[in-house]
């Protein structure tokens, strides 16, 4: 990347739009030098941020970049136009900052508004790249092949930076390295294989739980009824135990202690077994026994039994026998009873036919009446209401027109009324939020007054500050320039101690003294330089922060002044702003105004919208009072209450007629319904009567005949009807005596049989020989079912140890392999350098630099010192190592500590570091080489010998084709360095031209 042009507008120090011209420089150096905090280092800010929206340091976004000496009118932006690989870019960007609109407010001030941030890329074939921010940055990462990181670690050296690379212990430079080279993935890997070791770790460990719970659950115990076994069950026992109590039980021996155990109580089992067996065979044989003799003793408990039931048999037979009597009468009367059902049926319903008749005559006879008189009703009131409707219908019509006349009138008044109404307390609203935006807007005046105030005192003070400091300044430079004479000028006294006749002088090599140099006595010594140089630097620290305090103090002066300048035209100031003198901070004053504005804001809009609403009013007022007007001389009658009275009235009258009407029709109507179905019902009731009469004289026929045909009276049949409920049951009691009766006699036929040749006997003392001996057996099969899942369960826990000894294997070759390459990779073998995996990635990384550095570091120091990583057999066993930085004196053939070496050493070694750390990323980034290079500050550490090595070294690096810019303000770099970029900075901002 080789720039072009770089265009900034009110950006860092530059208030105006700055354009400096980089083709004028064709190759080789250039220095860009200015008073301190003139803005030279802020072109790189410049550069950097238009590639990628960050500053060269990181610290500060384009959102504060924005120039405090700018005029709000300028736009705040930064333009660079570069050659890369022969193609030509342009990339505009700004950042996000308030300026003022292009519409100003109602009331004339101005207002602000949010520009947001933007950036546009121009391709070598003049098209603008489409895409949104995002794109556009990934888009120049592609272009220039490196990220802002990796850029400003290639184009720019910082020397305060690279110092700190130089001096930082090994585990300091590892951080570095790490994000410049990116090995983290080299980390991760140590990491990864940590976690794999405490992985394999922790399941070694499980396993062996594993192991020792299943052993855990093995079940025994010892034998008490052989002592030979005993003794065999108490040694497996005891062997076990302490099995048990070993860390990592051995494999085999616990798996041979257990099959022995298992073989142990399957012996067992089977004698078990044995007994099980020859118990169950009593047990069976007594059993049977049992069981015949109890079957014997319930037949002859069953023949007592039946025995008993006969006999009870016998004595209800007599009763047996009425009951069989009884059935028979009650049958044949229930024969009898639907007859006589019918018969009573009958005669019921012939009474209450004849009461039926008479009700419905009388009925008839009463409707016929009523229905004749309704019909008269009828007639009378149509007749009328044919005659008066027509009448009432017109008069009613005229009145419902007059009415609705009036109620058009009274809206028509009501909304005139409102309009008026509504359009005053607008008009009262309107007065007050105008009032109230006058005060507001005085108020905000008399803010800006007091703030310009409180600036220019701010602006008074820092000054005076400023002036203080430039002459503490220039006294420490003074006394520092004093005594470096002094001790340059002791250097030749010191050598001249050292002289001795036909020994060459080291300065102009002559082997005469004539007139040596004397040494003084108040020379001072390099450690009262180097506190001279400290203090003088400060003070110029001091000078800096101070001058660049009144500039911002006076740039915001200027700024509040002219806006206070601006306002307050046309504004009275009579009345002061209250507490004008006690508001210092200036922060409360601007929020107070901020806080006005936003008030100024909302009673202008609300004004706005109230005369938009205050002339709509009017007109609405002004249209309902001409409508009201025209609507009232058209009404016809005097007063609204007459009308609606006769209205009223009339309106009654017509609908009681209607009603009236409507009633004696539907009466006449329903009385003749009622009457013809009355007359219905009274003739089919007749016809219904003559029926009946003939249906009694065949009942009571039958009736009679039915009682004689049974021999029964009347008096008898109701008796026996009276017991057919019972009939049911007294049929069932009979079946059940009979049913018995035959089983009772076939069951003793039976029994006797069966206790043929039989005789009683008492089972108890059976019974209480077969619970012994069942009591023994149940004993014996719950040891039984005791060894067996004994048994079972130690054969599966045998299984699962089979199995978790196998995988115990797999684990143990797992951990130790990682286990290995974690410790190589963490640098913990024993007997060998805490040398980590990512830091033996960077030492390579760091080899390379040192040996770049090298070849510049050679030419700067005339081949005194060389950079050398230090030898893994010089390593600490203890803490991280492995990029420690050491110096080789070649001269003196010694390797010392990097820390001791002298200011201007420190600056040519870090700047060969930094030299030689771009050489190496830029061949990361895919052979990458710049075309331009910056170096910041530094140069005012070294001597003139040491100063020109470095331009030296610097313009071979340039060559005719790179670009090499010095930011510095050293005057001794002004005469070496032909092509110049002087920046000068203004109370107005800074300005850049070109000196060649």
């Amino acid at each position: 990347m080789r720039p072009l042009t770089l265009v900034m507008s009110a950006f860092g120090s530059y208030a105006e739009k700055t354009e400096i011209d980089f083709s004028q420089v064709k190759g080789g150096m250039f220095l860009i030098t200015g008073d301190t905090g003139a803005g030279k280092t802020t072109i790189f800010d410049a550069i950097t941020y238009a590639l990628y929206g960050q500053t060269s340091g990181g610290k500060r976004d384009g959102s504060m970049m924005r120039s405090q000496y700018a005029q709000i009118t300028v736009d705040t932006f930064v333009e660079y136009t570069f050659l890369f690989r022969n193609s030509r870019y342009t990339i505009k960007r700004n950042p996000e900052y308030m300026r003022p609109s292009k519409r100003k407010n109602a009331d004339g001030t101005i207002k602000f508004v949010k520009e947001v941030s933007k950036v546009e890329l121009i391709l070598p074939d003049g098209t603008t790249f489409q895409g949104k921010k995002k794109e556009i940055d990934q888009k120049i990462i592609e272009i220039m092949g490196m990220d802002a990181e990796q850029f400003t670690q290639i184009a720019m050296i910082a020397q305060g930076d690279f110092l700190k690379l130089l001096h930082a212990e090994s585990k300091e430079r590892k951080r570095i390295f790490s994000k410049i080279f990116k090995t983290r993935y080299y980390y991760l890997v140590q990491e990864e294989l940590k976690k794999q070791v405490s992985i394999a770790y922790i399941d070694l460990q499980d396993n062996i739980k594993d192991c020792k719970r299943e052993m855990d659950r093995v079940k025994m115990y010892q034998s008490e009824d052989d002592s030979e076994e005993g003794t065999e069950a108490e040694k497996l026992l005891l062997r076990w135990e302490e099995l048990l109590e070993l860390p990592v039980p051995p494999r085999e021996e616990v798996l041979s202690v257990l099959e022995r155990i298992i073989e142990y109580f399957y012996r067992k089992e089977n004698r078990v077994k044995e007994k099980v067996r020859q118990l169950q065979q009593q047990s069976d044989e007594l059993g049977g026994k049992i069981r015949r003799q109890e079957m014997v003793n319930q037949l002859f408990y069953h023949l007592e039994a039946v025995q008993q039931e006969k006999v009870w048999l016998e004595e209800q037979k007599d009763n047996m026998n009425d009951m069989r009597q009884q059935i028979s009468y009650i049958k044949h009367a229930e024969k009898l009873l639907p007859v006589k059902k019918r018969y009573e049926q009958t005669e019921r319903e012939i009474t209450k036919s004849k009461i039926q008749i008479e009700n419905l005559q009388k009925e008839v006879n009463e409707r016929e009446k009523r229905t004749k008189e309704k019909l008269v009703e009828k007639q009378q009131w149509e007749n009328h209401l044919s005659e008066r409707e027509p009448q009432w219908l017109g008069e009613l019509a005229r009145l419902q027109d007059a009415l609705e006349q009036y109620e058009v009138s009274e809206r028509l008044r009501t909304k005139a009324d409102h309009a008026a109404f509504v359009l005053l307390r607008e008009k009262e609203q309107y007065e007050k939020n105008r009032k109230e935006t006058e005060c507001v807007r005085q108020k905000i005046v008399l803010l800006h007054r007091a703030l310009v105030k409180k600036r220019k005192l701010m602006c008074e003070e820092y000054f005076i500050k400023a002036e203080k400091a430039q002459e503490l300044c220039k006294e420490k430079s003074l006394a520092y320039e004093l005594l470096y004479r002094k001790f340059l000028n002791a250097q030749a006294g010191i050598l001249s101690k050292e002289l001795k006749e036909e020994m060459p002088c080291p300065v102009c090599g002559s082997v005469n003294h004539p007139s040596p140099a004397v040494l003084s006595d108040d020379a001072p010594s390099q450690q009262d330089v180097e506190e001279a140089k400290t203090v003088r630097d400060q003070a110029e620290s001091d000078r800096e922060s101070a001058m660049l305090r009144f500039q911002e103090a006076r740039g915001l002066y200027e700024s509040d002044k002219k806006m206070y300048e601006y306002l307050k035209e046309g504004i009275s100031e009579e009345n002061h702003c209250e507490d004008e003198n006690h508001i210092f901070p200036v922060e409360i004053i601007k929020e107070q105004i901020v806080k006005f504005e936003e008030k100024e804001k909302e009673y202008n809009q609300m004004i706005k919208e109230q005369e938009e609403r205050i002339h709509n009013l009017v007109m609405n007022e002004q249209k309902a009072r001409a409508e009201y007007e025209v609507c009232k001389k058209s009404l016809l009658f005097s007063e609204k209450a007459e009308v609606e009275e006769k209205i009223a009235s009339l309106s009654q009258i017509l609908d009681d007629t209607r009603k009236r009407v409507k009633d004696a029709k539907e009466n006449w109507q329903k009385e003749s319904e009622c009457f013809l179905q009355t007359d219905g019902r009274l003739k089919n009731e007749i016809l219904r009567f003559s029926d009946l009469e003939k249906a009694e004289t065949e009942a009571k026929e039958e009736y009679l005949t039915a009682l004689m045909r049974n021999h029964f009276s009347e008096d008898e049949l109701e008796r026996w009807i009276g017991l057919v409920p019972n009939l049911e049951s007294m049929e069932k009691s009979l079946k059940e005596y009979e049913t018995k009766e035959a089983e009772t006699k076939s069951a003793e036929k039976i029994l006797k049989k069966q206790t043929e040749n039989e005789k009683q006997e008492d089972t108890q003392t059976l019974q209480q020989t077969y619970h012994e001996i069942t009591g023994k057996m149940n004993a014996v099969k719950e040891e039984q079912m005791r060894l067996f899942s004994m048994i079972s369960g130690n054969r599966e826990i045998r299984e699962k140890l089979i199995v978790y000894y196998e995988k115990k294997g797999e684990i143990q070759r797992k951990y130790e392999r990682f286990n290995n390459l974690s410790r190589t990779a963490n640098g913990a073998l024993s007997g060998s350098v805490k040398l980590d995996f990512e830091t033996y990635i960077q030492r390579q990384y760091f080899k390379k630099i040192i040996r770049a550095a090298n070849r510049r570091l050679v030419k700067m120091t005339g081949g005194e010192f060389i950079l050398q990583c230090r030898e893994l057999k010089d390593l600490q066993s203890q803490g991280q190592a492995g990029l420690d930085l050491d110096i080789y004196h070649m001269v003196s053939d010694s390797v010392r500590d990097v820390k001791t070496l002298s200011g201007g050493e420190s600056f040519m070694a870090s700047l060969s570091m930094a030299l030689g750390l771009a050489d190496i990323v830029q061949n990361m980034t895919g052979g990458i080489q710049l075309d331009t290079m910056f170096v910041d500050e530094g140069f005012g550490s070294l001597d003139d010998a040491a100063r020109e090595q470095a331009v030296k070294v610097l313009n071979e690096l340039a060559g005719k084709t790179r670009l090499v810019g010095i930011i510095s303000h050293v005057n001794e770099l002004k005469e070496q360095i032909d092509e110049k970029l002087i920046i000068t900075r203004t109370e107005k901002g800074s300005h850049a031209t070109w000196k060649h």
